[in-house]
């Protein structure tokens, strides 16, 4: 049984990493939540709290100058290990909470009610806890309100961690394209990209050379070889468009290749082997791979 909830503790800390909240700066998105509760709830103390291993962290701290605190120390401890809002009416009649610091030293806490902060999986992160320095009775509508903030919590927590995944997948997919770029570089054969719609957005020095096309802008938009050259086809006739291997790969999702001619500006024909590439995702032509290999003429 101790492994088991072992297991769900370290699941639980992984949640709250992942939401990349912990030691961040103070948010409006979160103190804004603090203030109405402080105003709807009439309470002096609000905190919104992140438990850790060792630790509750406040990353929203109304009434109290605190940042974080030790998790044995916690009240929203017992919220996170119990999994259940907690309202105490008068913590010296509460034998969990008679003795603990906060009640028995500044601010000398008497009243405290928290509900759960979960994730989409429902592990919980910490809590939104009211506070307050004389005994209360708490509302079943105030406790209704409470409950609805701390989903309004929730939902920013997982906003955050939904931007941060985003934001972490466009650095990936940067690096991943320069990597892409450096290699293309390299590559001594004429190589065009096309992207998801058939269109060249990329192509080599090589690939630029070959076409006499100075700049990149003069290439990209075409979906075709055809489009920007004259090309023979293996019988020296003019090349048919729609036996483009870029479009037949794109049209079967399977790669594809042809013997071509480019004929030059001065009227050369040079011979190539032209291959397409196509890469699926989900199932689909996502990128095509287009790549010249030199050959003997036909």
């Amino acid at each position: 049984m101790e492994t088991t909830v072992s297991q769900e503790e370290e699941r639980r800390l992984e949640a709250v990493r992942a939401c990349r909240l912990l030691d961040t700066e103070p948010e409006p998105a979160f103190d804004d939540i603090t203030a109405c509760a402080a105003e709807l709830l009439e309470l002096p103390i609000v905190l919104v709290s992140l438990v850790d291993r060792t630790r509750q962290w406040f990353k929203s701290a109304r009434g109290l100058a605190v940042t974080e605190a030790p998790r044995d120390a916690a009240f929203c401890g017992h919220v996170v290990d119990g999994g259940l809002p907690i309202v105490v009416r008068d913590t010296l009649k509460d034998q969990r909470f008679r003795d603990h610091p906060m009640v028995v030293g500044p601010p000398h806490v008497r009243f405290y009610a928290g509900v759960p902060l979960r994730n989409p999986d429902a592990l919980v992160l910490g809590a939104l806890g009211v506070f307050d320095v004389v005994p209360r009775i708490l509302e079943p509508a105030k406790v209704d309100v409470l409950v609805q903030l701390a989903s309004q919590i929730s939902d920013r927590i997982e906003l955050r961690r939904g931007a941060f995944l985003l934001s972490e997948e466009r650095r990936r997919v940067h690096e991943l394209t320069q990597h892409a770029e450096t290699l293309l570089e390299c590559l001594e054969q004429p190589v065009f990209v096309h992207d998801r719609r058939g269109i060249v957005v990329r192509a080599n020095k090589p690939a630029l050379r070959l076409l006499e096309r100075p700049v990149l802008s003069t290439v990209t938009g075409r979906s075709a070889l055809v489009d920007l050259c004259a090309c023979l086809g293996a019988d020296r006739r003019p090349f048919d468009r729609e036996t483009d291997p870029a479009l037949v790969a794109r049209r079967t999702g399977k790669a594809q290749s042809a013997v071509m001619g480019l004929t030059s500006s001065t009227g050369e024909v040079v011979w190539f082997r032209v291959s397409a590439f196509p890469v699926l995702v989900d199932g689909e032509v996502d990128t095509t791979i287009v790549t010249l290999s030199g050959t003997a003429p036909p």
